[in-house]
């Protein structure tokens, strides 16, 4: 029998938005996705950002989802799946601009 999973969420518009029906968003979305074609069970639980990485790592939390970012200290800790996305300045965001 499968385990179902425990999925903590956060709010963190557009990323996860509580609704009154439950919970939507880009994470959850695609969260939904990898979850459907895998055929996990799962609940969501939610919890303020500041606790959910505490839950995660006492294992009480299996996946958490609240647009957390990967740094350097979380990645000794947790496993995060690839970059979906990338938030960054390039070179030609400071390429001088001649009138």
């Amino acid at each position: 029998m499968k385990k179902k999973l425990v999925v903590g969420v956060s709010s963190f518009s557009p990323l996860v938005i509580k609704t009154k029906d439950g919970y939507a968003g880009f994470e959850i979305e695609l969260w939904e996705k990898i979850a459907k074609a895998l055929s996990l069970d799962f609940s969501y639980k939610e919890f303020l950002f500041k606790d959910l990485l505490e839950e995660i790592k006492k294992k009480k939390v299996d996946i958490g989802i609240a647009g957390i970012s990967r740094t350097n200290e979380r990645g000794k800790i947790y496993r995060f799946f690839t970059f979906y996305t990338y938030v960054g300045f390039t070179d030609s965001h400071f390429k001088e601009v001649k009138a």
